[in-house]
């Protein structure tokens, strides 16, 4: 039996938290580039028996769906009630953020070497990777989530 003591509580909630991150990220880029995947993974592709341009086409599809899977962000609930969340995203450079054409409140908050060491670790466990950008912020906002919709169910009438 493996037994969880309450040291450190700060880190394993960190932890936690990564790994959440990081398992929706593969998630995410998974089922976007599932469509290009099956695209390149056609005859011409594999056996290398299509034309120049097509093979171009093929890669370029695959960056595409590369750069969609990086920069898409969900952010869900499955519940019967409104949230209040805080959101945060590491970020390269100084940005805002805007929702409709409108600003939305939000701070910088510098990345720091911890923060960076573990993120590195968590990347490199679950994607196989080392990044090669290092995010220098994290962008923090809050996300009001409304409930979620009945959209049908069992009725035993």
């Amino acid at each position: 039996m493996v037994w969880i003591f309450t040291s450190r509580p700060a880190l394993k909630r960190y932890v936690r938290v990564m790994s959440a991150y990081y398992l929706a990220a593969r998630q995410l880029e998974f089922f976007k580039g599932r469509n290009v995947l099956a695209i390149a993974q056609h005859h011409d592709a594999i056996s290398a028996t299509s034309k120049q341009h097509v093979a171009d086409d093929y890669a370029k599809r695959q960056t595409i769906g590369d750069v969609e899977a990086i920069y898409q962000i969900v952010v869900s609930i499955l519940a019967g009630w409104k949230r209040v969340d805080i959101v945060r995203l590491p970020v390269s450079r100084s940005s805002s953020c805007s929702w409709k054409g409108h600003e939305v409140e939000s701070q910088l908050i510098p990345f720091t070497d911890e923060y960076a060491a573990l993120r590195n670790y968590h990347v490199e466990t679950y994607l196989g990777h080392t990044p090669t950008q290092m995010p220098k912020y994290w962008l923090v906002f809050w996300v009001f989530v409304p409930p979620a919709k009945k959209t049908g169910g069992y009725s035993s009438k």
